[in-house]
């Protein structure tokens, strides 16, 4: 006859059983085995994020209980500077457009594993052009421009020009002025020009 039983191991590592059978005057006889237990892990949910195109951005993604888990990332063309450690993993994403990548840990022995997914949403950088620098006489006013972007601009120093937030303010300040055109972008991924104007009242 056989004997069928069910073992559920509730300590993780490596434990020895045995089995011993005996029949009437015979000598008994004993059988062992190991049963190898891994923890099933927990990942920490991922938080979706943002970043701007030509930054990089580090992911932390955190696994309980600590064990020595396979970590894998997936797509990982983009990855790099990948530190394992118990805890879990980090990684440092270089994308230039938006992604889903997945994170699984897995336990070498006997194979239990988790998954999660983040979204990374990669914004362009805006880049433009701005006027010229510009050498002027007799106090004259000077007519700046700047185009790029999503068309949303802001100049400074505001103070001596004709408006803040147009595209082609016209600028009146005496002597050497430096003026800034940042290219306004809901996700700050905004490029900031110059241009340098110069001014000299009459002889």
């Amino acid at each position: 006859t056989g004997l069928v039983t069910t073992i559920t191991p509730t300590t993780v590592g490596s434990q020895t059983y045995s089995l011993t059978g005996t029949y009437m005057d015979c000598p008994s006889v004993t059988q062992s085995f190991v049963i190898t237990t891994d923890p099933n892990p927990i990942i920490t949910p991922l938080t979706d994020m943002e970043l701007c195109e030509g930054k990089t951005l580090t992911l932390t993604a955190s696994v309980s209980p600590a064990f020595n888990y396979n970590y894998t990332w997936n797509p990982n063309g983009n990855l790099i500077n990948q530190i394992n450690t118990p805890n879990g993993s980090t990684v440092t994403f270089n994308g230039t457009s938006t992604q889903t990548l997945q994170f699984t840990a897995t336990s070498p022995n006997a194979g239990c594993t988790a998954s999660d997914d983040v979204i990374l949403t990669v914004w362009p950088f805006m880049q433009g052009q701005i006027s010229p620098d510009t050498l002027v006489c007799n106090a004259e006013p000077v007519q700046l421009w700047v185009t790029g972007g999503i068309g949303q601009y802001q100049w400074y120093p505001a103070a001596t020009l004709s408006c803040e937030f147009c595209a082609n303010p016209i600028a009146t300040a005496l002597g050497t002025t430096i003026y800034y055109a940042v290219l306004l972008e809901p996700h700050g991924c905004q490029d900031t020009l110059q241009t340098i104007v110069e001014n000299h009242p009459p002889f």
